[in-house]
């Protein structure tokens, strides 16, 4: 899957917009995450978006896909694994 298959593939979770997008690296810049809109969402967040999906990208895309979250501000880069 490219980087830009994948960034089509993740806008149903919530809108986001693509900074950097090339064959090495994919940032995705995610103003206001829509799950953490919802009350008792922080667990899915954190167990959910910040531990499996990176294991399972891993597992499944061969790339490291890394979150940087500010409140309900976040920044996932996927690049790939070395």
């Amino acid at each position: 899957m490219t980087n830009k298959e994948f960034a089509y593939q993740l806008q149903w979770i919530t809108p986001f917009s693509v900074p950097e997008l090339n064959a090495d690296r994919a940032v995705f810049d995610i103003p206001q995450c829509k799950v953490l809109d919802f009350e008792d969402t922080e667990d899915i967040c954190q167990v959910g978006c910040q531990g499996v999906y990176p294991m399972w990208v891993a597992e499944q895309f061969k790339v490291k896909m890394a979150f940087d979250r500010e409140g309900k501000r976040c920044t996932c880069a996927i690049t790939r694994l070395s």
